[in-house]
């Protein structure tokens, strides 16, 4: 049977543009108030929005931290946090991604004892900036200290932050992230009647991901421009590379293959629009893009770094991290080899059918009440 959820939940992050860490919390919020919690998501920045819409028409109340676009990284957001804890009185705090890792737990330890709530994070990736300066790690050690559990999206993301912060990662668990598998599966969804029109016939390579850089876009682009001329790109995300990307697309001479589609809600649609499946990134927790093309029935390549390695082993051809030539080989073999394109499928298919959505509910489920019943 699965878990009850009787707690009221506050799930902070920086954003609810389109992401791996974001599309988590748009997917886990209202199922936990199906299983009866009462569940609130306050993003500290509206930029790009994606969720906002689809959580407040599933019963889950959506709000922003700023009525307009505005750096997660202001320390007034932490102000705005206090607020939102001492209205709502949240009983458990779940905090995704810096810097609202940060901001919860110093918001929360600002407050009263009476009304401060338990508090969980969820750490999203292998590498993060913080990881690699001395100050900014003596700086979270004590905040890591305040949460009573730390989630993990992989084994890989809970090593990584064990190599960090040793015995300060003695309260991590992993729960590996899921999908809703039926909006994915293969004629789940009619596919983007424009993405369709656009590709006009070409080989159609998707890839979801912000654009930042981590996610190597670039490298991306490299690739394509190793292509013939039948093979199109689209980028799902936005992200402040935008303007580099399009101005890299120009000189590489790819600018009428590449579609860059800005943040999308209705991925399923449009990877169904797609032929075959790139995720170039330099570094993955877990790989939730990547698990979703799976799901879709899409031949997958993908980088060979962190959890997206781990997930996509044996499911998706899997490529170094910058290697242009490979990527464009490997997409190549995809079209042009029925019999990899039709093992890729099925693995992918099979690969994905671990990851629904329900069981990172229930992991989660479980760590709120081991949270509660401990404290």
């Amino acid at each position: 049977m699965p878990t009850s959820i009787p707690y009221k939940i506050l799930h902070v992050i920086n954003s609810l543009a389109m992401g791996g860490a974001e599309k988590l919390v748009a997917d886990l919020a209202p199922r936990q108030r199906e299983r009866g919690a009462v569940v609130r998501v306050l993003a500290l920045n509206p930029a790009g929005d994606a969720f906002s819409y689809a959580l407040r028409a599933s019963g889950v109340e959506a709000a922003f931290a700023c009525a307009h676009e505005a750096s997660p990284y202001i320390p007034l957001r932490v102000g705005a946090l206090r607020r939102a804890i001492a209205e709502f009185k949240p009983d458990i705090l779940h905090a995704h991604l810096s810097p609202s890792f940060q901001w919860c737990a110093i918001a929360a330890a600002t407050l009263p004892k009476g009304i401060r709530p338990r508090l969980i994070a969820t750490e999203h990736a292998v590498l993060n900036r913080r990881m690699a300066s001395r100050l900014l790690t003596a700086l979270d050690r004590p905040i890591y200290r305040r949460y009573g559990a730390i989630a993990c999206v992989s084994a890989e993301a809970a090593a990584a932050l064990e190599r960090w912060l040793g015995q300060n990662a003695a309260r991590a668990v992993v729960i590996p992230n899921g999908i809703e598998l039926r909006s994915f599966a293969p004629g789940g969804s009619a596919p983007d009647s424009g993405l369709i029109a656009w590709k006009a016939g070409r080989f159609l390579i998707a890839m979801t991901a912000r654009l930042v850089p981590p996610k190597d876009h670039a490298t991306a682009l490299r690739a394509l421009a190793l292509l013939p001329e039948d093979y199109a790109l689209a980028f799902i995300g936005e992200g402040p590379e935008r303007h580099a990307l399009e101005a890299l697309a120009t000189s590489f001479g790819v600018t009428g293959r590449v579609k860059f589609l800005g943040s999308r809600a209705d991925i399923a649609g449009l990877l169904a629009a797609a032929d075959a499946y790139m995720q170039s990134s330099k570094d993955e927790g877990f790989g939730i893009a990547a698990l979703e093309a799976m799901a879709s029935g899409l031949p997958v390549t993908a980088s060979a770094v962190g959890g997206l390695k781990a997930l996509a082993s044996g499911a998706a051809v899997l490529v170094d991290s910058g290697d242009e030539a490979g990527f464009a080989a490997a997409l190549k073999r995809i079209r042009e080899d029925p019999r990899e394109r039709a093992d890729l499928i099925r693995a992918g298919i099979e690969r994905a059918a671990a990851y629904g959505i329900e069981h990172t509910v229930e992991g989660y489920a479980l760590a709120y009440r081991g949270l509660m019943e401990g404290a």
